[in-house]
């Protein structure tokens, strides 16, 4: 399907599911409905813009890695107004810098842009390299966060 924006805010949503045939997705707005984990978005190599804000996802640094490892053109994306909560040692503000540090293509997080400042205070509380090697509990290791969700 050539689909290229499609806006499903307000819709009660708890699961993301049956997008795979829209492989021409650019923009996908779920903002506001009931949805607590991030997925189903494997097929979206074209996803540019994405916002999830406003829902009930409460695991910043799960949702951040399935993001981090999807094959996509992220450049913009909302995630404010979920109910973060402390995960491991990482506090429910530091997602913004954490967003920052994983999704090295984001522009534009919760609408504002990231500055060249964000992006060395973000390298900086969260570098992917030495933090995580000496087991750094700053650092986010991301098998730890499966761990959690098993």
């Amino acid at each position: 399907m050539n689909l290229e924006w499609l806006d499903l805010s307000f819709n009660l949503i708890t699961h993301i599911e049956g997008l795979d045939s829209l492989t021409k997705l650019t923009d996908l707005s779920l903002y506001s409905n009931k949805i607590t984990e991030i997925g189903g978005l494997e097929r979206l190599t074209e996803l540019n813009v994405f916002s999830f804000g406003k829902n009930l996802v409460k695991n910043h640094q799960e949702a951040l890695l399935y993001l981090k490892r999807q094959k996509n053109r992220l450049e913009v994306l909302k995630m404010a107004e979920n109910p973060f909560v402390k995960v491991g040692g990482q506090n429910p503000e530091d997602y913004k810098l954490l967003a920052i540090e994983w999704l090295k293509g984001l522009k534009y997080l919760d609408y504002e842009l990231i500055t060249e400042d964000d992006r060395n205070n973000a390298k900086t509380k969260f570098s992917e390299g030495e933090n995580l090697e000496k087991g750094d509990k700053d650092g986010v290791d991301e098998t730890d966060i499966f761990k959690q969700v098993d």
